[in-house]
């Protein structure tokens, strides 16, 4: 199969995920242009949508309480960054699918969960997952959509299944972490109402310099620092409702091996299946499929007696959470074979196969 992503395959997914994000949406943007026919929910509610580049519109109807999401593909890298940052700062759960993933580059360090999806059923998957990790956590979430391959058969959510997934808007829930009961109190909204007259708060007050910098530290311990337990939570869930499990880091063949492939997002399924028709049991895989805001996987344990560690970077992406200064220096001081590689496009076959030989030549 041609590494290249096509056209065809983008707009398959593309509208795919759109379908399945109305469902439980009330408010929906595609930059892209892309149309939607439905006019009403899954939940009964009326379907606002907008094709404008200009994302404060989807801002503005999360702050009054609407689920809602964005198909971005045509923003610039600058432009989303800043639009994160602002949504991080109000706390709005709203979910972003980046169509393709590798367009806005690295945006690890603008406050937002992000979900990194390589096969169809996982990018249909994370379009629920994502707004459930928003929900409770309070803190925007990406979805990078690294699919690119033709969509075969795939399994939807019921309607049954996602209502008791994600709940009704409107829905009073135990607030879910310690540092939000500060400020709504043991319940909340499920989808806080920003702008509600009954429960009036202050949102975006002017700052200066030293209390931005109090406000960032604020939101890495008492938002950030939760994200772990809300996205195991959220894949828990799914799967007592689904049967389809996830978790945050893809593994294969790691406790055995003796090499390692880490790869920042959309590599896994094409190295794996790579990896099983080669017949190669010397290597084994490391993927993010969750990645939280301002840290990186911790993995020393994993990579703890390995002869050489391979780290796949998107030349884009630069880093989506698996490598850290902790990490590096635990592998040069167990005299560790380090190398590592970008890439613009998912790499070939025999591209695969070079890498993998090179590494244990090396």
């Amino acid at each position: 199969m041609s590494a290249k992503v096509t056209n065809t395959y983008i707009r398959e997914i593309e509208a795919a995920i759109s379908q399945q994000a109305v469902r439980c949406c009330e408010g929906f943007v595609s930059t892209s242009g892309s149309k939607i026919k439905e006019n009403v929910n899954q939940f009964g509610r009326t379907l606002i949508t907008d094709s404008s580049t200009n994302l404060s519109f989807i801002q503005g109807l999360a702050l009054t309480g609407l689920r809602s999401c964005a198909i971005v593909a045509t923003q610039s890298e600058t432009d989303f960054a800043e639009t994160i940052k602002s949504v991080a700062r109000q706390h709005l759960p709203l979910v972003f699918h980046q169509i393709p993933a590798s367009l806005h580059g690295n945006i690890g360090s603008a406050a937002a969960i992000q979900l990194n999806s390589s096969t169809a059923q996982e990018a249909i998957d994370c379009v629920f997952i994502a707004h459930r990790i928003a929900e409770l956590s309070l803190l925007p979430c990406v979805h990078n959509v690294f699919f690119n391959e033709k969509i075969d058969e795939l399994n939807y959510l019921s309607s049954e299944e996602l209502v008791a997934y994600l709940g009704n808007p409107d829905d009073i829930i135990e607030t879910p972490t310690p540092a939000q009961a500060i400020i709504f109190g043991a319940q909340r909204r499920r989808l806080p109402h920003y702008y509600s007259l009954d429960q009036p708060v202050q949102i975006s007050p002017l700052k200066d310099d030293s209390e931005h910098g109090l406000e960032v530290a604020a939101n890495k311990q008492y938002f950030h620092a939760h994200s772990k337990e809300i996205i195991e939570r959220a894949f828990a869930e799914f799967a007592t409702i689904t049967g389809r499990q996830y978790t945050m880091l893809l593994t294969h063949n790691v406790n055995k091996s003796d090499f390692l492939l880490v790869s920042d997002g959309g590599l896994y399924h094409h190295l794996k299946s790579f990896l099983e028709v080669s017949k190669n049991s010397s290597i084994g895989l490391l993927e993010s499929l969750a990645v939280i805001p301002g840290s990186s996987h911790d993995f020393n344990d994993m990579i703890a007696g390995k002869k050489g560690v391979t780290f796949l970077i998107a030349l884009k992406n630069k880093d989506r959470g698996l490598i850290n200064l902790d990490t590096t220096t635990t592998l040069a001081a167990a005299n560790t074979k380090v190398c590592f590689g970008k890439y613009v496009e998912i790499p070939s076959a025999a591209e695969l196969l070079a890498i993998g030989e090179n590494m244990v030549s090396a």
